[in-house]
């Protein structure tokens, strides 16, 4: 499990020679693992919120940039329309990097909670050990404005 690598990476003492965590450290920033993982685990919560709703389907709009999500829900009867709105919105999506769609069935959310019900644990668990790395490699490392300002 990915948590348990981190977490044997967070009891390893991460120097300012260290290349793992200089190479997560630039990854992280490169990708924008934070934010974007904070929005998947924030956007499946809600959807797990949900999930007493009658069936449907709900599309789901992720804006990393403007820290946005919005579900629209459609009725099973209205797919068609569904999958019209959720082409528009991936064409959209295309042309706008940060921003996330997907189209998502309430009986699959049912259906993520039970086969994955330690997934959001799992999830806050890695968000922390990475936190935790990413910190302690720019405590160890820090910019050329943190020296000038703490006179390191």
């Amino acid at each position: 499990m990915l948590a348990l690598s981190f977490l044997k990476l967070k009891e390893k003492i991460i120097s300012e020679n260290s290349l793992s965590a200089y190479e997560t450290n630039r990854l992280a920033r490169k990708l924008s693992v934070r934010d974007k993982f904070e929005a998947y685990s924030h956007s499946l919560n809600i959807l797990l919120n949900m999930e007493g709703k009658e069936d449907g389907y709900y599309l789901i709009l992720i804006d990393l940039n403007k820290n946005t999500l919005n579900a629209k829900f459609f009725g099973s009867d209205d797919y068609s329309v569904a999958i019209k709105y959720y082409l528009s919105e991936e064409e959209h999506s295309e042309k706008n990097l940060g921003t996330v769609v997907a189209l998502v069935s309430t009986t699959s959310i049912k259906n993520l909670k039970e086969a994955y019900p330690n997934y959001f644990a799992d999830s806050t668990v890695f968000l922390n050990l990475l936190n935790y790395v990413l910190d302690q490699y720019e405590y160890n490392n820090p910019n050329w404005f943190k020296r000038f300002i703490g006179g390191i």
